[in-house]
């Protein structure tokens, strides 16, 4: 056999070997690309959910989460107009049930698996109020936008029940943000008196403090649910992570950060 041959036969070796490496390599990181969860919630979920998420990523090897944090309105939103999300965690029932009417939620209902309850904050430095009349007096009260953002919403119920709101809405007291955090942000620089947010918030902010403690009766209850999204590429996985984040063993977590459990009285 000539040497021309066994070169000629070895290159062909050599690009078939090469061929079958590169099958390879794209094989896997398509198979890496499957595994991506992404996952849109409630910006108060953020501290919580990271943590978590470390805890999942370790029981399923290969996976990795993806979030996309915002308020509960927006996150609705861009999912009703085909935003590639395999996961929805609300801070409203309201939001989860509007996708429910779409038909974009399940197969598999939606399950709540924590509670919130309004505060006051303040600057540290700034005015302590102690019950809800006395913020009829602030000059700026900041809260979320109730039209996008659950906590907003139920700021404007407890406003609306003290019979607050149309007072400070005649002085354009109220200052709305984009989202719980932004509120949070317009207290901590003293640019409002005084905001309306999350208890867990609260705990989140080094600059603020808690002035008043709002009654969980004064709003509708503030329920966190989550689903998985019927077009969901990573079915399977959505649903793992919505079963890991509903299982009371997460609670220690969530207690951490100042929330409650969905049953709570």
């Amino acid at each position: 056999m000539s040497a021309a041959k066994l070169t000629s036969r070895g290159f062909r070796k050599l690009q078939s070997l090469l061929l079958c490496l590169v099958y390879a390599s794209i094989f896997s990181i398509s198979a890496a690309q499957a595994e991506d969860l992404i996952v849109s919630a409630a910006v108060s979920l953020k501290e919580p959910f990271i943590q978590l998420a470390s805890t999942f990523e370790r029981k399923h090897p290969g996976a990795k989460v993806i979030f996309n944090f915002g308020a509960s309105g927006t996150m609705a939103t861009q999912i009703s107009q085909g935003a590639p999300v395999d996961v929805f965690a609300s801070a409203s029932l309201d939001q989860m049930e509007r996708l429910n009417k779409l038909g974009l939620i399940g197969p598999a209902p939606a399950k709540c698996f924590a509670r919130n309850t309004l505060v006051v904050i303040v600057p540290t430095a700034g005015k302590k109020y102690s019950s809800l009349e006395a913020l009829g007096e602030t000059k700026k009260l900041a809260l979320g936008d109730p039209q996008t953002v659950p906590a907003g919403r139920y700021a404007v119920e407890v406003l609306k029940g003290a019979h607050l709101y149309n007072k400070l809405s005649a002085t354009h007291a109220l200052i709305f943000g984009e989202s719980v955090r932004q509120v949070v942000t317009y207290v901590e620089s003293g640019e409002v008196d005084a905001g309306i947010v999350y208890n867990s918030e609260a705990k989140t902010s080094k600059h603020s403090l808690i002035s008043l403690k709002i009654p969980h009766e004064a709003s509708e209850p503030v329920l966190y649910p989550i689903a998985t999204i019927k077009n969901s590429k990573e079915a399977v996985l959505a649903q793992s992570f919505v079963d890991f984040i509903s299982n009371r063993e997460q609670w220690p977590v969530f207690k951490s950060f100042g929330f409650l459990a969905p049953d709570h009285d």
